[in-house]
């Protein structure tokens, strides 16, 4: 058996610590706390003034990168914190306890991603940031960070949210189903955002699959199903959702079938989703070499007409390939017929 003297211990000991640090150095929650700290002293101030000075002093100047990229990528400002504050207090007490359990999930977190690595094993190595926005992203990604709003991504059904305008009325069905128990899928999601060569794409489709994509390599890594309500909603549904999808398919904007409250007649978000993640399932499904399948997912450029067209078709989820379906749209555009000559110094065009 070997002996250890005390000398050799704690050597051991350090250097244990020291590697479970390293392991879990790409996970930084630093912005949650001090939230908390600026939280206290700005709700027990009744001074506008005041409250922007202790917000920028106790929170936003001791920033995390993850804190300023999240800010830049959702439009945040000093006064989205304030408003957020001083309307939703209720809010803010009722998920502040669940934020504290982030430094929790990273052995979780970490685990899936290393499952992720076998899965994809070019996989980079990217920085989580558990940071605190005000209430529009439970998650995204900027320049290779993964950026967690946790005030979203750590609620439960017992988050309060009766203080919410309409405009956040997405959020009640999306707390009532518990997303702190999917906060590890949504790293893993984001995470393979990271990998990716785009994430903004420039049509329907490109931008539908590139999240198909994420949605369905988090499943794989994390042998969880996806909690998306357009989901259960989509394969509920599926010829209605194709065909309406279909015919929007190459439209520049993603109207309501992506990060929209819109009215549609559905009456569901994000079904975007639904679609991308089909088409990739389909295409792991009938791939007979799986690996291959995801490392080109992952590579796929989204913006590359010809390559995303060459993998929605093999995925054959369409019963139309995709020229067919390219010439349908460019089709059905609205055409300029003609302009009819102003009359009588009508300064109103008329066009038909």
């Amino acid at each position: 058996m070997l002996k250890l003297n005390s000398t050799t211990f704690l050597f051991l000991f350090i250097s244990c610590a020291a590697f479970a640090q390293h392991r879990q150095s790409n996970l930084n929650t630093d912005d949650i706390p001090n939230f908390g700290i600026a939280y206290d002293q700005i709700s027990a101030s009744r001074d506008s003034t005041r409250q922007y000075e202790l917000l920028n002093r106790l929170f936003l100047e001791k920033g995390t990168p993850g804190l300023k990229a999240i800010m830049q990528a959702r439009d945040y400002t000093a006064k989205s914190y304030i408003d957020a504050i001083n309307n939703y207090p209720l809010f803010w007490n009722s998920i502040r306890p669940n934020t504290l359990k982030t430094r929790e999930m990273a052995k979780k977190i970490e685990t899936a991603l290393g499952r992720l690595k076998k899965l994809y094993p070019a996989l980079k190595p990217s920085k989580i940031y558990f940071t605190i926005g005000a209430l529009r992203t439970g998650g995204t990604t900027l320049d290779g960070m993964v950026l967690i709003g946790s005030e979203i991504a750590m609620a439960d059904s017992s988050t309060v949210s009766s203080e919410f305008p309409s405009s956040f009325k997405h959020l009640r069905p999306f707390f009532n189903s518990n997303p702190i128990r999917n906060v590890v899928f949504t790293n893993v999601h984001e995470y393979v955002h990271t990998q990716q060569k785009t994430t903004i794409a420039k049509n329907l489709l490109g931008q539908s699959v590139l999240e198909g994509v994420a949605e369905f390599l988090a499943v794989k890594a994390t042998a969880q199903l996806s909690t998306i309500p357009a989901m259960a909603y989509g394969r509920a549904n599926e010829e209605n959702v194709k065909r309406r999808f279909a015919q929007q398919i190459f439209n520049s904007f993603t109207g309501f079938w992506l990060y929209s409250n819109a009215e549609n007649e559905f009456n569901m978000r994000d079904l975007g989703y639904y679609v991308g993640y089909t088409i990739c399932e389909r295409y792991y499904n009938q791939a007979a070499d799986k690996a291959r399948a995801i490392k080109y997912m992952i590579e796929l450029d989204y913006n590359n007409e010809a390559e995303l067209a060459d993998f929605v078709d093999k995925s054959a989820y369409f019963a139309q390939p995709m020229n067919a379906l390219h010439g349908l749209f460019e089709n059905s555009r609205p055409i300029e017929a003609s302009i009819s000559p102003l009359k009588n110094g009508d300064t109103r065009g008329e066009i038909r």
